[in-house]
């Protein structure tokens, strides 16, 4: 009987989840995926790894969209690659997104997710999607070739959004939109003043090979890196634009009040702390 998790969090490091029900338990082609019960809340893992857990969930998805929100021009058009949960698509939508289009290569989880989850799609929610009967396209394909494809018919985008599991070391099928091979296909498809954003791992020193490899991706792909770190959530999302910007903090503070869909876990003050990139990230750049 499956009663903990044991996510690896380090080199030689683990986190034990407690498991107090398993609600859903299923290998879909691309993932052995977990939703159940746990001390804080309704949670869903993919591959042993805390994807989104109720408790916390609106803390990791606004750290996903609102500081892109914050620094792209206007928000008409997001694409949004993988996030499962759908959360991030409706914020899209608050925040004034007129067409969003969700690109997730694995159904199952999708549906999962939508059923199982008190958080994000309800099953009429991905039936609309699917359908394309409103604001949120949602499409079940390959995130990857769906960029290529954009890039053929020349489609621009205000935001993009990269929500997938961690870059793995060993490879794996996600590691293809970790490079910047795949950065600099995003940055054809953005608007002027259109951003990319992507989670980038965890500042915590003794675990932050995959930021530090971000940074650097971000850094020889963009002409603008933004660092952003929700540290309630204690991680990290990067975002890249084709425009500079001497300003960072100051941009994303003046487009704070004017979102309509205003943040419970980001204000003023807390752009300033967030935007600032850890002294060792600092140094290894110099």
């Amino acid at each position: 009987m499956l009663n903990k998790i044991f996510e690896p969090i380090g080199n030689g490091v683990q986190r034990v989840w407690d498991l107090e029900e398993v609600i859903y338990h299923k290998h879909t082609p691309f993932q052995e995926m977990i939703i159940a019960k746990t001390a804080q809340g309704i949670s869903l893992f993919c591959n042993n790894e805390r994807q989104s857990v109720e408790e916390s969930q609106i803390i990791y998805h606004e750290g996903q969209i609102i500081p892109a929100a914050l620094f792209c021009g206007k928000i008409d058009k997001v694409l949004i690659v993988g996030s499962s949960e759908g959360v991030i698509s409706q914020m899209a939508v608050e925040l004034g997104a007129k067409k969003v289009v969700h690109v997730d290569i694995d159904k199952e989880c999708v549906a999962a997710c939508a059923k199982y989850l008190p958080y994000g799609y309800s099953p009429s929610d991905v039936k609309t999607a699917l359908e394309k009967d409103g604001p949120i396209e949602l499409i079940i394909g390959d995130g990857y070739q769906y960029i290529d494809d954009a890039i053929e018919r020349n489609e621009k985008y205000d935001i993009v959004v990269l929500d997938l599991p961690d870059e793995q070391y060993e490879m794996a099928q996600q590691n293809r939109l970790y490079s910047i091979k795949f950065n600099k296909k995003i940055a054809k498809i953005l608007t002027p003043e259109g951003v990319f954003i992507s989670q980038a791992g965890c500042s915590t020193y003794w675990r932050n090979e995959t930021l530090k490899k971000s940074v650097e991706r971000f850094n020889s792909s963009f002409k603008t890196t933004v660092f952003f770190e929700m540290e309630e959530q204690n991680w990290v999302w990067l975002i890249g634009a084709n425009f500079p910007c001497d300003d960072i903090s100051g941009r994303m503070s003046k487009k704070l009040e004017k979102l309509s869909y205003q943040p419970k876990f980001i204000d003023k003050m807390s752009i300033l702390k967030s935007t600032i990139i850890p002294v060792s990230l600092r140094n290894s750049q110099e």
